[in-house]
């Protein structure tokens, strides 16, 4: 079939059965014909029906001669399909080895790459040293752009199930867990109000296992929510509102004041923290009171200038994120502002926004010069940078050259090593080839179907020193059911077994014909089975099943 790779970019699956059909069969030739019918298959298979036939079909390109150096595009896409079908049959080892490629080789790697690396090491055997060692699990998680809502669900859902295996580990090994590393990406990730969080902290009492979030809602009755236009149109908030913000500001800064000129850090204790407090939603939107509050949280401590710039920053997120009107955005700010103890004039701080506009444009555009001068010397600090790294590029590939070159010679001096031993041990023997091991003029008998041509079978034969004439076939299902008592007798030196029908005459009280072949008076049998352990006559199960079956001959002379 030499026009698989037409049949998938046409994509429209029309041909799925006939690709399937001979990917099953391995009527196929060339690691391009294996490598398109495994991405078609791929494309158009039903989840998880074909998942073995699709590995099976892309390991072959890789025998075939599919190799980063071959064709590195082909090789990758191979690579990437087969991370993601290992990831779903749960073999995360394989899925590891796959995504781990991915990084390694391809410097524009997509984000779910990281995701699903970090996935796979939780269910791998090199889950207790992320426990251990953190700092390699978050290397993969923080991969991910923050603006993209769905992988952050999936970092999000990851990072629990991490924190559910260290609670795990420390309660039945005794393992240390390094709890402030653990915190700080549990604010930054804003997953501090989750279960697998307050469990695991329990464990830590008097650190952070207390809940801040039941000391914000304590004997507080919920407000019914106004609607959006009520928020933005009202003249100022109540006093009511503002004592709530400044308590909830307070509170905040009380529990975690040594993470607050941390700008990730800051966002998501207060997404956590604010998402709890059911009645603050009456005054101001969750999405914007993250920035605004992590804006001025630089601020605290600094000079008053920094603060005017800090509080017109918050007050322009309120503005432009929330849709406040410019006095409750002001409000607002003013609140928080006291609960930080900023050296401003509150009282006076609306009249003195324009102020602080004029003050911000004179410090833009000081910065602005700075980061110019900065921003050169950078740029030439890049360019320096990327020419070392396209001659470690060219170094890394004559590497990977040179590395190949010694693979194939130890390839072959492997082969050439077991070709000796074999023929020596078969000297010692005074048998010169796998023929000279059959008694007379006895067969080996292959019963069951075949999924690849005989020719292909005779083809492995030759390496065992086996003559074609040495072989007979009984591929036939209807005769083979007449066939159980046959075998018995001198006709056959050896059975290699592949699939048959269950209804044989002549079976007695045996279940199958491969169980009543086991007893006495029948010669020795190899069966032929997948990698599964399913009975299937293949290149692969063929060439391990004659492999047995010449040891067991070698054996016995």
């Amino acid at each position: 079939m030499s026009n698989a790779e037409n049949y998938y970019k046409l994509k429209d699956g029309s041909h799925f059965t006939e690709i399937c059909e001979q990917a099953e069969n391995q009527d196929l030739s060339g690691w391009q014909e294996y490598y398109w019918a495994g991405l078609y298959l791929y494309e158009y298979a039903p989840d998880g029906t074909y998942y073995e036939l699709i590995v099976d079909t892309i390991e072959e390109s890789f025998f075939e001669g599919l190799s980063y150096l071959s064709d590195a595009t082909s090789y990758l896409e191979a690579v990437r399909i087969l991370g993601r079908v290992y990831l779903e049959l749960q073999q995360y080892d394989l899925a590891l080895n796959m995504f781990q490629m991915l990084i390694l080789k391809d410097s524009s790697v997509p984000a779910w790459v990281y995701l699903r690396y970090a996935y796979a090491q939780l269910h791998s055997d090199t889950v207790k040293r992320l426990i251990d060692e953190p700092e390699y699990l978050f290397e993969r998680l923080d991969k991910i752009d923050n603006c993209d809502q769905a992988l952050i669900a999936q970092r999000n859902a990851i990072f629990q199930e991490y924190l559910e295996l260290c609670t795990k580990y420390y309660d039945i090994q005794d393992t240390e867990v390094d709890i402030d590393a653990l915190f700080d990406k549990a604010a930054e990730y804003g997953v501090i109000h989750t279960e697998a969080w307050k469990v695991l902290a329990s464990r830590f009492a008097g650190i952070y296992g207390s809940d801040i979030e039941d000391e914000l809602i304590e004997d507080v009755e919920l407000e019914e929510e106004p609607e959006d236009e009520e928020i933005s149109s009202q003249g100022h908030l109540s006093k009511e509102s503002k004592k709530r913000i400044y308590d909830f500001i307070c509170l905040l800064i009380e529990k975690h004041s040594d993470d607050l000129t941390d700008s990730k850090k800051v966002q998501g204790l207060a997404a956590d923290l604010l998402s709890q407090n059911a009645k603050e939603k009456n005054i101001m939107r969750l999405s914007a009171i993250e920035g605004a509050f992590s804006s001025m949280s630089y601020a605290i401590g600094g000079e008053e200038i920094k603060q005017r710039i800090a509080f017109s920053n918050s007050r322009k997120i309120l503005i432009e994120r929330c849709g406040f009107s410019d006095t409750v955005a002001t409000d607002v700010v003013v609140e928080m502002a006291k609960a930080m103890n900023f050296i401003i004039d509150f009282d006076g701080f609306e009249n003195e926004c324009n102020d602080a506009d004029e003050a911000i444009s004179d410090f833009s555009t000081s910065l602005v010069n700075d980061l110019e001068q900065e921003n050169i010397e950078l740029m030439n600090k890049i360019h320096e940078l990327q020419n070392q790294m396209s001659e470690l590029l060219r170094k890394n590939q004559d590497f990977e050259q040179l590395l190949e070159e010694k693979k194939e010679i130890i390839d072959q001096l492997t082969a050439n090593e077991a070709c000796i031993d074999n023929i020596t041990r078969n000297a010692a023997n005074g048998i010169n080839n796998g023929h000279d091991l059959l008694d007379g003029n006895k067969k080996i008998l292959v019963i069951g179907q075949t999924v690849v041509s005989k020719d292909k079978l005779l083809g492995i034969v030759k390496n065992y020193g086996y003559q074609k004439s040495d072989f007979i076939f009984w591929d036939d299902y209807d005769k083979i059911k007449s066939y159980a008592d046959r075998m018995v007798g001198g006709s056959f030196t050896g059975i290699i077994a592949g699939p048959m029908p269950h209804k044989v005459s002549g079976l007695g009280d045996y279940s199958s014909l491969i169980e009543k072949m086991k007893k006495p008076g029948y010669p020795y049998m190899e069966e032929a089975r997948s990698e599964s352990g399913e009975l299937k006559i293949t290149k692969n199960s063929f060439r391990k099943a004659l492999e047995g079956l010449t040891k067991h001959l070698l054996a016995i002379q």
